[in-house]
């Protein structure tokens, strides 16, 4: 009995002098004196002490080894800050629990170096809630130790803790980023340690805020701007806050500013549902607000605000055009949220960016409004430190009326061949203005700049090339250009504004025409997509269309060729091709366009079966997708004639496709996620040195858009909406949502335009103007029309001639707006 006794207390000896060394390491002389205590505590007893008194007696060795401390919070609530965290008594729980469940020789020096020094409370009353950070209780010996635990030996560790913390749940963060998640919505990725539920009723500056910690964000950084907003007299106003979350501004305009009403909408129902919840706690009358779930995008109203609110990081700038077309006619404010880095002069240089882009969007708008910085409070607003030299600011955004200076009149207009004085009658003054009359045909078809220097035809000779005919066919031709000069032209700046069309209001083809095609300019229609999916019975697209959802309308394992770039997002045709050319099955393009921030970018524009003859026919490479999305219905109820081609474009997060433009008219619709478009008429071909019958401009990505921001329009297009694009018109487009984009391009022939036989990507001049502009390149036709600084011949007239009614016959062929364009285009051929 007696060596059992021995043995068992050496063991005992043993283990506390480990535990001695463990606590010794962090502090060694404080923990000598306990570790004295425990040994002679032990040598003394006769009985060996139970395991569960050894952990206590470790444990208060290393509460005699730390020193008391106090934890500091972000809080900024007095009645919710953290008390203090006597670290000693955190200590001794975390090792009894740790020494009861390891191995007696672990050290846990490392593990109790986790324990938190900070936590957040939420809730009042008797029925609060600790987060804590996420490092806290971060070690492998805690998993361990809660692995071989029981969950009744778990549960009662959570309650000690919660008990020490005097709250009555306690939770913890699973992510870096505030436990918040990377979906877009901000979902809270908050667990719950202990407790049996994550709801919170938490009183902040007034205002009853009620929600689930462990599915809704909650910022207390953000109290200065809740608090501004709360000090504003909207007495009167109608509200509008795009990204309302669980009501973080909301309740304050409603409960403090007394806005009459407020129009509240988030796609993350959760906080939808504990705003509803709010309410009454906070005694707000429903009939005050209405809730909407869903992207603002497409939920938004329009022209009813007097204030619109854009608060939600890291930017709101997929929703400025929602934000100035929420406004009244008569404007409003915007309260627009964002990131600005590198002190003031990234503030400032925030703000300017902001005031630009939503001029923009007013001029694309075309209600004839202007943007500018609030005068009060000092714009912008700083809210918060965000990050290392970045800050959450707020712009206080005025948008009101304006009137634009009248444009300043034409430059006078000058004729390259003026019409001869008349002359006598007789034989030579007849032949002569016959003469210049048939002369006259090729410049004024052609509009050449350079002809009057260059023909020098004496009247005997081209008395004996021109006859009564050519003379008379001369003439009409020629009053019918001065007739046309005389109409407005569409296609220039000064006339056109980029239009937008609701799509339910699309029923038939008549519909189309007349409220999309209408004027032949771009058009926006909105909500095109779910109008579609109401016209089909086999359409499925719906708001909330991803990748995933876009992917089960495919076979995953299909290939397809797609563009690939690397170490840029920007792919380029002039001067050089930055990309090549790859084979990847779609599902794998999908998930590598989903990667946001990859090395390499790719890009997709479907190709038929034969990429240099046969054009891309959804129907056929993806009934599944082409019938989901409603494409059947587009092209026999809406389109004016039948389709051309129909192509799935994918892209990765900011890619970006050359300046171009397409011989047919096509419409290109958003399925995921947002794209902006660039527009500038085609009478910009020529300044961008558009020549021959190449459909690129030799112009950077960056260049136009610059161009078109000054002189064009952007389209911004959500997931849903699709823009109407007629033939000839520049455009470059840009994913703009910052993830995976796919959309889809329906094309059709422009009016009576003979389109050639082989045309797979809709970007082949139509057959007459590829054949004027193959007869003014040719050495031949460049000579008989009249580049040659001698008199002409007789046979050499009775070429221009002929030349001359050819290149009519050819352009009067086309469309009005192709001749315009292509006769410039040949133009700018005979000039070189």
């Amino acid at each position: 009995m007696q060596r059992a006794e021995e043995s068992v207390r050496a063991q005992g000896e043993m283990r506390t002098q480990r535990a001695e060394e463990s606590v010794r390491a962090q502090d060694e002389v404080p923990t000598q004196r306990a570790e004295e205590s425990v040994r002679a505590q032990d040598v003394k007893q006769s009985k060996p002490k139970s395991r569960r008194g050894r952990a206590r007696a470790r444990a208060a060795a290393a509460r005699a080894a730390d020193t008391t401390t106090t934890t500091t919070t972000n809080n900024n609530n007095n009645n919710n800050s953290t008390p203090s965290l006597p670290k000693a008594s955190l200590v001794e729980i975390a090792t009894c629990f740790l020494y009861l469940h390891l191995p007696p020789i672990t050290n846990i020096s490392d593990a109790l170096s986790t324990l938190p020094k900070k936590y957040d409370i939420f809730g009042s009353d008797n029925n609060k809630i600790a987060i804590l950070p996420r490092s806290a209780f971060n070690h492998e010996l805690f998993d361990s130790a809660t692995k071989a635990a029981s969950a009744d030996s778990i549960r009662s560790f959570f309650a000690d803790v919660a008990a020490h913390l005097k709250v009555q749940r306690l939770a913890t963060r699973n992510t870096k980023d505030g436990g918040i998640a990377a979906d877009g919505k901000r979902t809270s990725t908050i667990r719950l340690l202990h407790g049996d539920s994550g709801w919170v009723k938490h009183n902040e500056l007034g205002v009853i805020y009620f929600f689930d910690v462990t599915t809704n964000m909650f910022s207390r950084g953000n109290a200065v701007e809740k608090q501004r907003m709360g000090s504003i007299d909207m007495s009167g106003e109608h509200v509008v806050d795009l990204f309302c979350g669980i009501g973080y501004f909301t309740l304050h305009a409603l409960v403090h500013s007394q806005a009459a009403h407020v129009t509240a909408m988030d796609w993350n129902t959760t906080a939808t549902d504990a705003l509803r919840r709010a309410l009454p706690l906070n005694g707000i009358d429903a009939n005050r607000i209405d809730i909407r779930t869903g992207d603002n995008r497409l939920v938004a109203p329009v022209g009813v605000a007097d204030r619109v609110l854009l608060g939600t990081l890291p930017s709101s700038e997929c929703s400025y055009d929602v934000a100035v077309r929420a406004l009244k006619p008569t404007g409003g404010i915007l309260h627009v949220h964002g990131l600005a880095y590198g002190g003031a002069d990234g503030e400032s240089a925030w703000v300017r960016d902001v005031i630009r882009k939503m001029q923009s969007i007013c001029d694309d708008c075309g209600n004839k409004m202007q943007a500018t910085l609030a005068d009060s409070p000092p714009q912008p607003v700083r809210v918060k430190q965000y990050a290392p030299g970045c800050y959450h600011v707020v712009a206080d955004v005025c948008v009101s009326p304006f009137k634009k200076p009248p444009p300043p009149p034409p430059p006078p207009t000058t004729t390259t061949m003026p019409m001869p004085p008349p002359t006598p009658s007789g034989t030579n003054g007849t032949t002569a203005a016959a003469a210049v009359a048939a002369a006259g045909v090729v410049a004024a078809a052609m509009s050449l700049r350079r002809r009057s220097a260059a023909v020098v035809v004496g009247s005997a000779t081209v008395a004996a090339a021109a006859t009564a005919a050519a003379a008379a066919a001369a003439t009409a031709y020629l009053s019918k250009q001065r007739e046309a000069a005389t109409v407005p032209c569409r296609d220039d700046d000064s006339c056109w504004k980029l239009r937008e069309v609701d799509g339910a209001s699309l029923q038939s083809r008549d519909d189309f025409e007349t409220r999309v095609i209408g004027s032949n300019t771009p058009c926006i229609v909105r909500r095109l997509l779910p109008q579609l999916a109401r016209l089909s019975a086999e359409a499925k697209w719906h708001a909330n269309w991803d990748a995933s959802a876009l992917l089960s309308c495919c076979d995953t394992s299909s290939p397809v060729v797609v563009h690939r770039c690397d170490h840029t997002p920007v792919l380029t045709f002039h001067p050089t091709r930055n990309y090549t050319f790859e084979t990847l099955a779609i599902g794998e393009l999908v998930e590598r366009c989903s990667k946001v921030n990859g090395d390499s970018h790719f890009y997709l524009r479907s190709v038929g079966a034969d990429a240099r003859k046969e054009p891309s026919r959804l129907d056929s490479t993806f009934p599944q997708l082409h019938a989901a999305l409603g494409l059947p219905a587009l092209e026999k109820l809406l389109l004016p004639s039948d389709a051309h081609s129909s192509v799935l474009r994918m892209s990765g997060a900011r890619v970006s496709v050359w300046a171009h433009f397409d011989c047919m008219d096509n419409i290109l619709a958003s399925v995921v996620g947002d794209k902006e478009v660039f527009l500038l008429s085609p009478d910009h071909d020529a300044s961008l040195g558009g020549r021959g019958a190449l459909s690129s401009p030799p112009v950077t990505f960056e260049e136009f858009e610059e161009l078109a921001r000054r002189e064009g329009a952007v389209a911004h297009l959500r997931a849903g909406d699709a823009l109407y694009l007629p033939s000839l018109w520049l455009h470059a487009a840009r994913e703009a949502s910052g993830s995976f984009h796919a959309s889809v391009n329906v094309f059709w022939p422009h009016g009576t335009a003979s389109t050639p036989s082989r045309d797979p990507y809709a970007n082949a001049p139509p057959v007459a103007a590829s054949a004027a502009l193959k007869l003014c390149s040719s050495a031949s036709s460049r000579r008989a029309l009249g580049l040659v600084p001698v008199g002409l011949t007789p046979e050499e007239a009775s070429l221009v001639r002929d030349s001359d009614r050819s290149l009519v016959d050819l352009l009067s062929q086309l469309p009005t707006r192709h001749k315009r364009f292509w006769t410039r285009r040949c133009t700018r051929l005979l000039d070189t």
